[in-house]
């Protein structure tokens, strides 16, 4: 109902509504619901909300997901986070309908904007740290791989300068008239 009416608005204003103005609208409806993304933040669980931040953020996914994904996109952040905790924590959200159950144990964002909202304002770091029940694992230093010794161009460049040597012999010895 907000962004029929903010886009209503918009067209009285100008005669009409282009593709700028519904993503000024979504901004908008976005700044407006804020309270209630937060209170709904607040609502979930350490776990919770940790899985929001991850569904949030995975991207290819058309906005489904299923367990084993957000499982695997955690790990990908370092964090590590039992299989039957993802299970449980997307079962939470999908009872206080953050999220909708599909077919094939598969989730979806009840509603886009809120997904928007996680993006914008929580990170999962940020969720991390307020949890304290998981730990996000540092990176580690990768060190430089072992640079491997090309060694026919190693030759190549040693008879390249032999050869040039060479040549400078034989072109200084031209003018004292030595004969080869």
């Amino acid at each position: 109902q907000l962004f029929g009416h903010i886009l209503f608005d918009r067209r009285i204003e100008s005669g009409w509504v282009g593709l700028p103005d519904v993503d000024q609208a979504q901004e908008q409806v976005i700044a407006f619901g804020a309270p209630q993304f937060e209170s709904t933040w607040d609502n979930a669980s350490p776990a919770g909300r940790i899985i929001l931040c991850a569904f949030a953020g995975m991207v290819g996914h058309y906005g489904i997901s299923s367990a084993r994904d957000i499982a695997s996109t955690l790990e990908e952040h370092g964090i590590q986070m039992p299989l039957a905790d993802v299970e449980q924590g997307l079962s939470e959200l999908a009872a206080q309908r953050v999220l909708d159950r599909l077919g094939g144990e598969t989730y979806r964002f009840s509603g886009e904007l809120l997904r928007h909202w996680l993006r914008s304002n929580k990170t999962i770091a940020e969720a991390v740290r307020e949890a304290r029940t998981y730990r996000q694992r540092r990176p580690q230093q990768a060190r430089a791989p072992a640079k491997r010794v090309d060694w026919a161009g190693l030759v190549l460049w040693i008879v390249a300068a032999v050869l040039a040597l060479l040549i400078a012999m034989v072109w200084r010895s031209r003018q004292k008239g030595i004969i080869w």
